[in-house]
């Protein structure tokens, strides 16, 4: 296991979750794009292609997060038109959030960290490196880690992991339409940790029809499963 590096290498898994390596997903998408379109640093913005320049801050911790059909009427009528018509795709929350906030002013994309509770066998393995220094603390007392999941956080006293993750809110209401149908997810997740949230309501709407057009493409060419939003969403 090394410690996190500044950028991900062109061989490593992909950080946007398609299984993917790098060089082959959203580095190639990224390079072909910046030379023809001009709203490249928005898309980038929008489905957190900075995300490893960030940390997850323990002051920043929100309680819950609530299911969609808990939003007020109006809001969840739009929520359930934007998944029926857009659909969701599995592992795909940097681009499921950033398509709503796009579809609707009145809704936010919020990047950050979620944590979950691992197994005892991968637990014991994170001491272990701990015990014999391979892995060192930040100012908050999260570990550094990079795995074949990708880059994250081990919190020794909580032993919980924190991985990247995309949500929405609308007002102070967070909302998160990947974990809620997506049976990747489990209950195991215990806590959300915002690091950014992102509005597009002061995009004009040119910019607002070339960006979902970029985000569509790329929910289409992940080659992930679009997900069935039929079935119950788990408990939060």
């Amino acid at each position: 296991m090394n410690m996190m590096n500044s950028k991900v290498g062109r061989n490593e898994k992909c950080p946007c979750g398609s299984g993917k390596k790098f060089k082959k997903c959203c580095l190639n998408n990224q390079t072909n794009q910046s030379k023809t379109n001009p709203i490249i640093s928005e898309y980038n913005l929008l489905i957190f292609k900075d995300r490893m320049n960030y940390i997850p801050q323990k002051e920043s911790k929100i309680l819950y997060v609530i299911k969609s059909d808990k939003l007020p009427q109006e809001i969840k009528e739009k929520v359930t038109n934007y998944i029926s018509s857009k659909k969701l795709i599995e592992l795909g929350c940097w681009f499921n959030s950033s398509h709503l906030s796009l579809l609707e002013d009145n809704i936010q994309t919020v990047h950050g960290y979620y944590g979950y509770k691992e197994s005892c066998k991968v637990k014991k393995r994170f001491n272990s490196y701990i015990k014999n220094n391979h892995l060192k603390p930040n100012k908050d007392g999260f570990y550094v880690i990079n795995d074949e999941y990708g880059i994250g956080y081990y919190d020794l006293k909580k032993e919980i992991i924190l991985r990247p993750h995309s949500w929405n809110c609308f007002n102070d209401i967070y909302f998160d339409l990947t974990k809620e149908y997506d049976s990747y997810y489990s209950n195991k997740w215990v806590y959300y940790y915002p690091v950014k949230t992102i509005s597009t309501s002061s995009f004009n709407p040119n910019q607002k029809s070339e960006l979902s057009k970029l985000v569509n493409y790329a929910k289409n060419n992940l080659g992930q499963n679009v997900l069935n939003i039929t079935k119950l969403g788990n408990n939060f």
